[in-house]
């Protein structure tokens, strides 16, 4: 978390969040700023992401995503500004934990998913 603007980070409070990807390792982190505002946050250990064009590809997709006003989560700027650090030879990106739980599909979830994933293909075409 050295890249990043906090002042302490409570180690007992790092867990990895339950569901895996083979994409990458995601971690809760409780933090507080160097203003001494607590935030809780996604740290991501990018796995398939091993060069800076993919990771910058990336944040550029969560702009444009968010300026089609599609929900995505909120990167947190490193201390010199940038989206995204590197550490032990992976791309490492935090954002604004959301608690959730793993989806499991009832008919609502899945009408409501359907929706989203109808508005990523207009904010993608249209």
């Amino acid at each position: 978390m050295e890249h990043y603007p906090f002042q302490s980070v409570a180690a007992e409070r790092i867990t990895q969040v339950n569901e895996t990807e083979q994409a990458s390792n995601n971690f809760r982190v409780e933090a507080v700023t160097e203003s001494g505002e607590a935030r809780v946050l996604l740290v991501r250990k990018h796995i398939l992401l091993s060069k800076e064009d993919d990771v910058s590809f990336l944040e550029k997709t969560l702009a444009y995503l968010r300026e089609k006003n599609i929900s995505v989560p909120q990167l947190v700027a490193t201390r010199t500004g940038a989206q995204h650090c590197t550490f032990a030879g992976c791309w490492w990106q935090a954002s604004i934990f959301i608690e959730g739980n793993h989806f499991s599909g009832t008919p609502e979830e899945l009408m409501a998913a359907a929706k989203g994933f109808a508005d990523l293909h207009h904010a993608f075409t249209g």
